[in-house]
């Protein structure tokens, strides 16, 4: 009977779903990167950084403050690996603290092993974060070792302006390389400095952080977050926006009047806000189904142990003389216990079969969507081509109305010539009749006259004779 039991919990053990953790391909490497700081009870819990002494660790922050800093133990790989660092951290700096323009907070990508404090001769990269020149922002040093570092404008290989001081919310600080693609520094997933120019020819690089603040000052640079990846990572990839200067980031609080006839403004979200809201559900059902799920596994196990431990108080109770009444009660149990099974089984299979579902659907849809979008871009093609040959109508139909306006405004104009030519003509012959006809006619005439005169004058003359 014992044998029995046992060949049943090992079928239960081979029934129950192994539900192994997901693990992201983006998962931050260990050795490089600092522990959820939210899960340590101390700074002595981080084994993989060597952390100065006068940094306080509070409530899952390490506070930096006057020569602070953190040097990583294990070194990062880097000639010909891509690398992304995100370092998530705040300054508690208000206005006052502008004027000590000396306050900072530096990352070290170095090719050495030098964690004494303060160094200006350094062989890699420095990206500060300071207010120096009252221009709050960050900003990128490069030197080889060979002399100290000038911190100024003119020395500096490339700049980020943007206001970290008096903002109560952190900010996201990403740094990534790629020997093939780029060197960039992100600040809120918005590009503040990119270039194909840069090539680290080191092996590896140490990676630090430090501080420096002014005695008199007040301001602490709180570290939230640091994460290392061995590969560029999504938002490293992906540039959601330009840095814009003097950008205070702060938290808003919105008050809303209780007025009937004041109603609230409508903020459409933006495309990225949707997507992020959209995974952001598709996480959370999916996590409520696997809560569902294993709460309904979990009911089920504890109903095979509580028959377990029935089975197990039975077969204690038994003795050599029992009778066969309690051997029949014990195999009903089993017969129960194997229809829980079988039951869970069943949930099983038809879970996988729902995901395979699921999955084959999300795979219709998706060639659907392909679908839509080649056949709508189709459409927009044929519409563009559609007009362009419109326009390519319509322009030579211009062309063909101005050749006939050319056209007949040169014989408007060739007609007036002619009609100015012909009356010329006339004229010319209305002279020509003027000058041979009618001169010799009044010429006759006035002899004919005179004649006549003379012939009156003449006859009255012989009369009075």
């Amino acid at each position: 009977m014992l044998y029995h039991i046992l060949l049943l919990i090992h079928v239960a053990l081979a029934v129950v779903p192994n539900i192994p953790k997901i693990s992201s391909q983006l998962s931050p490497n260990p050795h490089y990167s600092l522990p959820n700081l939210l899960s340590i009870e101390s700074k002595e819990d981080i084994n993989n950084f060597d952390i100065s002494n006068n940094i306080q660790f509070d409530n899952g922050r390490l506070l930096l403050g006057e020569l602070g800093s953190i040097w990583g133990k294990y070194k990062i790989p880097t000639l010909n690996k891509p690398w992304t660092i995100e370092l998530i951290f705040r300054s508690t700096g208000t206005k006052e603290d502008r004027k000590y323009e000396d306050n900072s907070l530096n990352v070290w990508l170095l090719n050495e092993d030098n964690n004494n404090l303060p160094f200006d001769s350094f062989d890699g990269f420095e990206i500060s974060i300071n207010n120096e020149g009252q221009i709050p922002g960050v900003k990128l040093y490069n030197n080889d070792g060979s002399q100290n570092i000038i911190h100024d404008a003119s020395h500096v290989l490339g700049t980020c302006k943007f206001q970290y001081l008096d903002s109560d919310v952190p900010f996201t600080l990403r740094i990534s390389y790629d020997a093939n693609s780029w060197f960039k520094i992100q600040l809120d997933n918005n590009l503040c400095f990119k270039t194909n120019q840069i090539s680290i020819p080191f092996q590896e690089l140490k990676l630090g952080i430090t501080s420096k603040i002014n005695q008199q000052s007040n301001e602490k640079f709180e570290i939230l977050s640091l994460k290392t990846w061995e590969l560029l990572t999504a938002d490293a990839i992906d540039d959601h926006g330009l840095m814009i200067g003097d950008e205070i980031k702060i938290d808003v609080e919105t008050e809303v009047k209780n007025d009937n006839q004041v109603k609230p403004n409508h903020i459409r979200e933006s495309l990225m806000e949707r997507a992020q809201r959209l995974r952001k559900e598709a996480i959370d059902s999916e996590r409520q189904n696997l809560k569902n799920q294993d709460s309904n596994t979990n009911s089920q196990l504890d109903l095979i142990l509580s028959k377990l431990n029935y089975l197990e108080v039975s077969l204690t109770g038994l003795n050599g003389g029992e009778d066969d009444s309690q051997i029949l009660s014990i195999n009903k149990e089993i017969t129960g216990l194997n229809n829980v099974f079988a039951e869970l089984k069943s949930t099983v299979t038809d879970t996988k079969q729902a995901v395979v579902d699921l999955q084959n659907v999300l795979v219709k849809q998706y060639s659907q969507m392909l679908d839509s979008i080649a056949q709508l871009n189709q459409k927009v093609i044929g519409e563009v081509r559609e007009q362009h040959y419109g326009m390519e109508e319509l322009s030579r139909k211009v062309d063909l109305l101005m050749n006939n306006h050319k056209e007949i405004a040169y014989q408007y104009e060739k007609t007036r010539q002619d009609t100015q030519g012909e009356a010329s003509k006339s004229g010319n012959v209305i002279d020509k009749l003027l000058k041979w006809i009618l001169f010799p006619l009044v010429l006759i005439l006035l002899v004919l006259v005179i004649f006549v005169y003379r012939l009156r004058h003449d006859i009255k003359h012989s009369k009075l004779l």
